[in-house]
């Protein structure tokens, strides 16, 4: 018999989609923070920081999630 081993491909993540899952799973409605969307991005689907920021800022663009800017000083 012939066999043949196959390496599957990793499936690449849809950030923007996972970011708007992440607010509105880990928020139930409520505000979160920045940082912890970077962390729970970051925990599930190894993303970087930067990669969580840009897909949070398409997202706001978009229309598919709210935001509340604040300057601390």
């Amino acid at each position: 018999m012939n066999q043949r081993f196959v390496v599957s491909s990793v499936t690449e993540v849809n950030l923007k989609e996972k970011v708007c899952l992440i607010v509105e799973l880990w928020g139930k409605g409520e505000a979160l923070d920045e940082d912890e969307v970077i962390r729970v991005a970051g925990s599930l689907y190894g993303s970087l920081p930067e990669e969580v920021r840009e897909a949070i800022i398409a997202n706001l663009r978009m229309g598919t999630i709210k935001g509340k800017f604040y300057m601390s000083t």
